[in-house]
């Protein structure tokens, strides 16, 4: 054979087995990463090759299990000048986020190695939001230069939403508002848009925004928060009215400003302010319509309410509803005849609303038809009922044992949460039976909520009990729950091992990098999205998974938040669905965008058939849930969806 024939057919060969063995590789450290395998050796002997490719998909996967044990490989390698590694090994200590973590991302952010991933590092110390990162980024805030300023207020924003300890915090970002830099400027208001505080307010209203920006969204947001939150003096109004309400303010083409507004308008009760108010019923996206009905109801004139009242037979049962609430607490008497007339009437959304009307009405007849809730048969309206009479401290014992032992998720979750509350009402008995109702370890929120429960008894009787769940549970989150309990008796418990425990991984996985497109069909039209797999190989194979078994068919849209998301998915409709078991979750780079599509969760690794859709940008959701797609065509749709809209179908394009 010619001699250059043979060293191409060698080549071949050695290229082919080396693709064989990278593709084998990947496969299993996915492996890894799916069942969160926290056993480091395969992973460090991966690492010991110095292929740079393969130990980034190490690293990346590491920051995916999220398992402290890693910190010693990551340490390994917190020298690499390769700038890919480095960005994983960020990552991964952001997602990992214990102190030891938070030390390290503090340690390299002045090493001129990292020099280019300072951004990074402090979106990590955000994600950690632990003492030492928080502590770091206080102190060294002034002395960054403006990118880098705006980054960290933007994390600390995310840091005080969840540790209100900070309590200088906002004192400091308020001085920001004035600063000569837009985007500091910008993350100060940003910051406020996240947590609202009365001595900003005369800052934010004086901040120089351009109004086609994102800032001036978050501007008037954050003033709307304030003006909800803390009742208005006239001097605050006046202020507002002299810097906002010009003709320039009322026209507004964005429904995601307009919104705002409209809230703003709703602390003003002058004809011409109601009238423009009253102008926006008439606007095309339902999420104006319902601001409008909400401004209107607050504003205590009879011409607001006649507006209302005339519009009334016009809207469809969802707006009925939202019109019926917002009258209710100035016109209680009216307004409970009128729920009288309607009880039996419109869509389930619709007596949702009527029930939070009772509870707006708050007299004896509106609680004594609230209690009556509880046991009629839909799941919904008891959590509804439910719900409202715990706001007003209406709720006996009597009333929670119902729930507690009806088998529903959602009812059983409330009713352990109650208890946990109200410790001194707890029943050992009941709880054990309202146990035994759910599985192991598929109902594992539920169960480990009831333990919580049982948990706040203290009772020496529920010994016995927790150390048989933590023996015998095949869930560690149950387990950690049982625990937590015996806990309180000085009982220490041997550590369990659940490398075993698996999360649902479906039987073929896209691995591909090239996007999937998928139509979601709706009465109101069709939303296209691009699926990442290259990004999210799990989440997509999963969403495709459920498509082809016909999944999604007639489910609803059960949750929509304006200016936030929808949210689908769920086969009962209440958010406490799904189809029986949790997938892992997959955190990347991918920020959320309008029409970015989101997997919901309801905390790390307990995703399974329920997504969302984003109405606009939510910086604050970024590797805090798995991040797999965005809408490619039908953003308007998305825009139209109302509670309870039906998905018809999903189709694989």
């Amino acid at each position: 054979m010619n001699n250059k024939l043979l060293i191409l057919l060698l080549l071949l060969i050695f290229y082919a087995c080396n693709t064989g063995t990278d593709i084998n590789n990947s496969q299993k450290i996915k492996e890894f990463e799916f069942n969160r395998n926290s056993d480091t050796t395969y992973f460090a002997k991966l690492i010991a090759s110095g292929e740079n490719q393969t130990i980034s998909v190490v690293i990346e996967s590491i920051g995916k299990i999220a398992n402290e044990s890693f910190l010693p490989l990551l340490l390994q390698l917190i020298s690499s000048d390769n700038l890919n590694i480095q960005k994983k090994i960020v990552f991964s200590l952001g997602q990992i986020g214990t102190p030891a973590c938070e030390e390290l991302l503090i340690n390299i952010f002045n090493d001129a190695k990292y020099s280019n991933l300072q951004n990074e590092i402090l979106f990590a110390l955000g994600r950690c939001a632990g003492k030492k990162g928080s502590s770091f980024l206080l102190k060294n805030m002034k002395s960054f230069e403006d990118t880098l300023k705006s980054a960290t207020i933007r994390n600390l924003a995310y840091i005080f939403k969840r540790n209100k300890k900070l309590k200088t915090l906002p004192d400091t970002i308020n001085a920001y508002l004035n600063y000569n830099s837009k985007i500091v400027q910008g993350a100060a208001i940003y910051f406020f848009n996240r947590n609202d505080y009365l001595p900003a307010y005369y800052n934010l209203l004086n901040t120089n925004v351009s109004s086609s920006t994102i800032d001036y969204k978050y501007k008037l947001s954050a003033i709307s928060k304030i003006l909800i939150k803390h009742v208005p003096d006239t001097l605050m109004l006046d202020s507002l009215k002299t810097t906002l309400l010009n003709k320039k303010f009322f026209k507004e083409p964005d429904w995601h400003k307009l919104i705002y507004k409209i809230k703003i308008f709703s602390f003003y009760s002058d004809s011409l302010i109601i009238n423009k108010i009253a102008s926006h019923l008439k606007n095309e996206n339902p999420h104006v319509r319902k601001e409008a009905i909400s401004a209107l109801g607050k504003i205590k004139l009879n011409f607001s309410k006649n507006i209302l009242l005339h519009y009334y037979d016009h809207a469809d049962w969802a707006e009925k509803g939202f019109i019926i609430l917002s009258l209710a607490k100035r016109y209680p008497g009216f307004i409970y005849r009128l729920i009288q007339q309607n009880l039996d009437q419109g869509t389930l959304y619709f007596k949702e609303l009527l029930l939070q009307s009772l509870a707006k009405i708050n007299n004896k007849l509106s609680r004594t038809q609230l209690k009556q809730f509880l046991n009629v048969p839909s799941p919904r309206l008891q959590a509804i009922a439910f719900q409202e009479l715990d706001k007003l401290r209406r709720l006996s014992y009597k009333d929670v044992k119902p729930l507690l032992l009806s088998g529903d998720n959602m009812l059983v979750s409330f009713a352990a949460f109650w208890l946990i509350e109200h410790p001194k009402y707890g029943n050992f008995e009941d709880l054990k039976i309202a146990y035994a109702k759910f599985s192991d370890p598929k109902d594992a929120e539920t169960l480990a909520t009831i333990l919580k429960a049982i948990n706040e008894l203290k009772l020496s009787q529920t010994i016995a009990f927790l150390d048989s769940i933590y023996l015998n549970t095949q869930h560690p989150d149950i387990a950690k729950a049982a625990a937590e309990g015996l806990s309180h008796f000085d009982i220490g418990v041997q550590e369990r091992d659940f490398s075993g425990f698996s999360l649902f991984v479906p039987d073929s996985l896209i691995y591909d990098s090239d996007p999937i497109n998928i139509i979601i069909n709706t009465k109101k039209g069709d939303i296209e999205i691009e699926l990442w797999p290259g990004e999210s190989p799990l989440t997509v194979s999963h969403f495709i998974y459920l498509i082809k078994r016909g999944y999604y068919k007639n489910l609803s849209f059960h949750r929509i938040v304006s200016d936030f998301v929808i949210q689908g998915g769920d086969p009962r409709g209440t958010g406490w669905g799904g189809p029986g078991y949790s997938i892992p979750c997959e955190y990347n780079y991918k920020p959320f965008l309008r029409g970015s599509i989101g997997m919901a969760t309801s905390g790390k690794d307990t995703g399974g058939s329920q997504f969302f859709i984003c109405h606009s940008e939510q910086p604050h959701l970024n590797r805090r849930y798995t991040n797999f797609g965005i809408v490619i065509n039908g953003i308007d749709i998305v825009d139209k969806i109302t509670k309870d809209d039906k998905i018809l179908n999903i189709i694989i394009n």
